[in-house]
């Protein structure tokens, strides 16, 4: 499975808002400066069969919108519009739309947007699965709703804590993935909003076969006495 770090950053720090690429085909979260991201990478929108958000906070979800128009823009100008599956939490949906209505107006249609669109809401502990990938939501604590993710593919397993506090949902999905791109935005957490890099660390001792990839990261400086908690930086490759 190979791992490309769009963003691993917070709004108003030194580095892009977080986001990654799975495989070159899944993108997960799309907050503001994901599209630029993806178009450094090489890879722009066509690529992309799986858009994975996490929740509605704007960067993680601004540039949802934006997405969906460089996409049908794009299949202008090539004539082909590729098949989208947009996963995400309970209400998604509506936001989208809400969130299309503020940037382009009333008069925008939506469904002309979402043609070749599938859009699934998963609640905690449903699975959505297609031929190359199986994707398990689980509820975090942040916010109304935000949830956290489980990928599956050929075997190989990778959790994404999306932005979470400390609860149990995802205490007790650690021992189900691997590998975990998780979030520590401070040092110290940030109560019912954010996980720590101490919460990361007391992972990786209890976990000790676990790799964990600390992202979400405000500008403290990234060190750990644990081997297993790594911090990556933008566009950053890795494979596991």
């Amino acid at each position: 499975m190979k791992i490309q770090f769009l963003g691993t950053g917070v709004m108003g720090g030194s580095r892009k808002n977080t986001s990654f690429v799975i495989n070159d085909s899944i993108l997960v979260d799309i907050g503001s400066g994901v599209l630029n991201q993806l178009r450094v990478t090489g890879l722009d929108v066509e690529p992309i069969s799986t858009l994975v958000v996490t929740h509605s906070h704007c960067d993680h979800f601004s540039e949802l919108s934006f997405f969906l128009h460089r996409r049908k823009i794009k299949a202008v100008t090539s004539g082909i519009l590729n098949n989208l599956v947009i996963v995400g939490y309970k209400g998604m949906c509506e936001d989208i739309i809400k969130l299309e209505k503020v940037f382009f107006g009333d008069k925008i249609e939506p469904t002309d947007l979402f043609k070749n669109v599938n859009f699934v809401e998963l609640g905690h502990d449903e699975i959505y699965s297609n031929e190359n990938v199986k994707i398990t939501a689980f509820a975090v604590s942040h916010g109304d709703v935000s949830s956290g993710y489980i990928f599956d593919i050929n075997g190989k397993t990778l959790g994404y804590s999306g932005d979470a506090d400390l609860c149990d949902n995802l205490v007790n999905k650690i021992p189900c993935a691997n590998n975990w791109i998780i979030e520590a935005t401070r040092v110290e957490r940030i109560p019912n909003w954010h996980l720590g890099l101490i919460d990361v660390e007391a992972f990786a001792t209890r976990s000790p076969n676990k790799t964990f990839y600390v992202v979400h990261r405000s500008d403290y400086e990234p060190k750990s006495t644990n081997k297993n908690v790594l911090f990556p930086n933008d566009l950053d490759v890795v494979q596991i």
